[in-house]
């Protein structure tokens, strides 16, 4: 789409490449183009694990994470795209 798009880091074992991307932020808008970000590399790679850091001083997006709507999400994106979403 005429931008170039790299991982913050792969990994290939056995002919398995997985994406690694790392964001970290305070607001829902980090946390988007995070995902945006593992989408486009899940084209590209077997497996994309995706690490948010919450910066937020209240935590709001590692204590969000946990809700039944985040949590179905997570899986949707894990089953059809293998986007594995880890927030810290």
């Amino acid at each position: 789409m005429g931008t170039s798009n790299r991982p913050d880091m792969t990994v290939e074992t056995n002919g398995v490449r997985v994406a690694i991307e790392f964001k970290r932020g305070q607001s829902g808008s980090s946390l988007r183009e995070g995902f945006g970000q593992s989408l486009i590399y899940s084209t590209a790679y077997d497996f994309v694990i995706y690490m948010f850091i919450d910066t937020s001083d209240e935590k709001k997006i590692v204590n969000g994470a946990t809700s039944v709507a985040e949590q179905s999400f997570l899986k949707n994106i894990w089953d059809n795209f293998n986007i594995k979403f880890l927030v810290v």
